[in-house]
């Protein structure tokens, strides 16, 4: 199976309300429970739909093994940035958890790619 990551135009939540899911809705509002903000909801939403996408189905319909493969694939066969995959884990990992109350092992197994940090020059003052 390939994956094809889809842009996503940048409407906050509120703007799509007349049009949510059952579940979305459900989701949002365990997110507004913990305080999150709406940049963070609307990034979690946007991976939920990632692997949803990926699957062509709807995401509570998803098994614990499909999702390990769909976080080797976005690991292993994408050129996605360290903190793009961060955030489509714990948006992934909110929604199987918090909202549909899954506690699935493979979220405690992956281990999320390491930002790159430059090394840290020392100047001499003259």
């Amino acid at each position: 199976m390939t994956f094809t990551i889809r842009n996503y135009n940048k409407n906050s939540i509120q703007k799509r309300s007349q049009r949510v899911s059952p579940l979305r809705q459900r989701m949002i509002e365990d997110m507004q429970l913990r305080s999150l903000s709406e940049n963070t909801q609307d990034r979690y939403i946007k991976g939920v739909k990632k692997i949803a996408c990926y699957y062509k189905r709807s995401p509570d319909k998803i098994n614990e093994e499909e999702a390990r493969s769909f976080f080797m694939c976005l690991i292993k066969e994408t050129s996605l940035a360290a903190d793009t995959i961060r955030v489509i884990f714990f948006g992934v990992k909110f929604f199987f958890k918090k909202t549909l109350g899954r506690e699935w092992k493979i979220f405690d197994l992956i281990r999320l790619p390491q930002k790159k940090k430059l090394p840290v020059v020392l100047a001499t003052v003259l």
